[in-house]
Formats: structure tokens, C-alpha cells, sequence
């Protein structure tokens, strides 16, 4: 069976960053919450600021749309275990064009 689906909006607060400043996890990694539809019923997920950008750098759009699809999977499926997200590259971002590392 062939999904189709569709990003109605996406949202993030950079002003609350979701690692607290002692961590050593990156404080400019906020969430993303992405709404939408699977199927033309409705879904959500939430990623990484860097899920997405690493998505990007490795796979352009096609590979932004894998992550998002696999989300609105998860979200639509309401059971676990989840389906895995999709893994790429780690990416350094901070502070300059993203590049992978």
C-alpha cells in the first residue's frame, strides 16, 4: 500500500532549548513539532532541530520527506515498537553553513 502525505505546519520555540546549558548535548537543539496528514488523516511528530538538518545535508528533500514520512508513520500506527527513524550523519551546524563532519 502506497501513503501519501502532506506537512501543514511546523513549529519551534528557539528560545527554549530542549537541553539544559550544563549538558553536553547542544543547548540549539530545540524540538520541531511538524503537523500534518497521513493519508488524509491527521498526524504529528516531533524531531530534532538536527534530525532535520542532517537529513537534509545527506539526502536533500527526499531524505527530509523519509524522516517526516516515518514520523507521521509512527503517529498514525498508535502501537509500539515504533518503526526507526531513518539515521544519517552527524552534522555541525552551529554557527556557519551546515557541513558534515
Amino acid at each position: 500500500m502506497s501513503n501519501s502525505f502532506s506537512v501543514t505546519s511546523a513549529a519551534y520555540n528557539s528560545s527554549s532549548p530542549v537541553w539544559p546549558k550544563n549538558s553536553s548535548n547542544s543547548p540549539d537543539d530545540t524540538l520541531v513539532f511538524v503537523q500534518g496528514t497521513l493519508n488524509a488523516a491527521y498526524c504529528n511528530a516531533w524531531f530534532f532541530w538536527s534530525q532535520i538538518q542532517r537529513a537534509q545535508i545527506a539526502g536533500g528533500t527526499a531524505s527530509v520527506q523519509q524522516l517526516i514520512g516515518t514520523g507521521f508513520l509512527n503517529y498514525s500506527r498508535g502501537v509500539s515498537p515504533a518503526l526507526p527513524l531513518p539515521a544519517f550523519p552527524i552534522v555541525n551546524f552551529h554557527g556557519r553553513r551546515p557541513s558534515l563532519d
